[in-house]
């Protein structure tokens, strides 16, 4: 691995919280940590877009909104219309779930003309398409990473990691190999869906993944501090 600082470490990390359950107060601390922890972003659901804006306004950590999550099952138009109001109101950055329907439908035309609406809408904001690769085969991620890179998408991402779907498995190096073997530096790849500990980003990072998503980032900075930053 080559030599990172801490703040280098918690920039590649895309620190997660999409927990509908928890009150405004306990949403509010985690803004304050992860600003103090200098974390690329804040992962989050929309309706928080504005607090974490005004928490996180002036510091390293960006806003980034988690649209139609976690299925991505609603017209295109309502997404972009989603991230028009997330831009509006201080998102600095987008993931969307991509419409898997029309991936598992072959019909790719339409996952091309969403990613546009959704980058027409994000006015110039960095757009991460998520595509829940472990669903797909070798040839629907070949064909939809062809697809969203025609529509200049920033980042694709590997799966929203979304606990509820029953055969979804966690993010893996091979997930990540394939994905920088398709992109062939067109996008940055993103890789999402159990990353919990410093020995998984390091092999991640080394691969030349440009982002991780996870929800393990104060975690992970722990391990960093234990058995990387003295070696």
């Amino acid at each position: 691995m080559k030599k990172l600082t801490e703040f280098q470490l918690a920039q590649s990390l895309d620190q997660t919280n999409l927990n509908p359950f928890l009150t405004y107060d306990e949403y509010v601390l985690f803004f304050e940590e992860s600003r103090n922890l200098n974390f690329s972003s804040v992962a989050i659901l929309p309706i928080y877009t504005q607090l974490a804006a005004k928490i996180l306004n002036g510091s390293h950590t960006i806003v980034d909104a988690a649209i139609s999550y976690p299925l991505g099952c609603v017209p295109a138009i309502l997404k972009a219309k989603e991230v028009e109001h997330a831009v509006k109101f201080g998102a600095g950055e987008i993931d969307y779930v991509v419409n898997i329907a029309a991936i598992k439908s072959g019909s790719y035309k339409k996952v091309f003309d969403e990613a546009q609406m959704i980058i027409s809408a994000a006015n110039g904001k960095p757009v991460k398409a998520i595509i829940e690769m472990w669903n797909l085969s070798e040839e629907e991620v070949r064909a939809t990473c062809e697809e969203l890179i025609a529509a200049h998408v920033t980042y694709i991402k590997s799966s929203t990691a979304y606990k509820g779907y029953k055969n979804m498995r966690e993010g893996t190096i091979d997930d990540a190999l394939l994905l920088k073997k398709v992109v062939h530096n067109r996008a940055k790849v993103k890789i999402a869906g159990g990353i919990r500990d410093i020995d998984q980003v390091v092999k991640l990072l080394d691969l030349g993944v440009d982002r991780i998503g996870t929800s393990s980032g104060v975690r992970i900075l722990d391990g960093f501090r234990r058995f990387y930053q003295n070696n």
